[in-house]
């Protein structure tokens, strides 16, 4: 098992945090640390999208370059 979050993992986190936001789960005091959160949890996600798609990109361009021509 990854020690690390997938993007569904990330998107679920974001979810929860919405999701009890909206219900009141949070009082004033807590919003700073929850927002905080929030938006670390959102440049992960962003950040790990971008890592993924250059890994596919370089996986691809590394199968195209293999093919034998012909």
């Amino acid at each position: 098992m990854s020690n690390r979050f997938s993007l569904n993992e990330l998107d679920a986190i974001l979810q929860i945090i919405a999701a009890a936001s909206k219900k009141g789960a949070f009082e004033g005091p807590d919003l700073p640390t929850v927002g905080a959160v929030w938006q670390r949890v959102v440049e992960v996600s962003k950040a790990t999208a971008e890592l993924e798609a250059a890994a596919l990109k370089a996986a691809e361009e590394a199968e195209a370059k293999n093919k034998p021509k012909g």
